[in-house]
């Protein structure tokens, strides 16, 4: 949605790669017409760029977040694909709500689970955990992607599950 809002409707011809269905879907809703997804995380757009990088020229525009959890710039470089990231958007971190330290701080805690999207977001949980040392043995942690639980590796849950894929669907699940 950024780089579509930076960009002409004209370019809405080029060819578009997503991690998964959510940015697919946004990307047919802004006008592009190629969109391939990759249903996975950044390996995975790297090989379905580099699986169809032979019907493109030139260097692959990365429109990044500030500060990406991964290098996709890297990732094709080693598949031989060329490629520029240019930040178009950032992902600012909101302290919490008074009402979430609320349900943290009742007893019994007022939530029985914590939804884990990003690393980043772990790593605020984690500060929020180094507060309450008891309370992660009450909560159950459901993790989109392993590396999204890592910066809570070391908090005993009451139980601990990671998404099948790394979509929002399969953390549902």
């Amino acid at each position: 949605r950024a780089f579509a809002a930076l960009r002409p409707l004209s370019e809405r011809h080029l060819p578009v790669f997503t991690v998964g269905a959510a940015a697919a879907r946004a990307a047919r809703e802004a006008g592009f017409i190629q969109v391939v997804s990759a249903e996975g995380d950044s390996v995975a757009l790297a090989q379905a760029i580099a699986d169809h990088a032979a019907a493109f020229r030139g260097a692959v525009l990365y429109p990044a977040p500030r500060d990406p959890a991964a290098d996709l710039v890297a990732a094709l470089g080693q598949r031989g694909v060329r490629a520029r990231a240019v930040a178009v958007y950032e992902t600012l971190a909101q302290g919490p709500s008074p009402e979430l330290l609320a349900a943290l701080d009742s007893q019994p805690i007022g939530m029985d689970a914590a939804l884990i999207h990003s690393g980043k977001a772990a790593q605020a949980l984690a500060v929020l955990l180094d507060e309450r040392p008891v309370l992660s043995r009450a909560l159950m942690i459901l993790a989109i992607s392993e590396a999204a639980a890592e910066p809570l590796a070391r908090f005993k849950f009451a139980r601990r599950a990671i998404a099948a894929a790394p979509n929002e669907t399969a953390l549902l699940a």
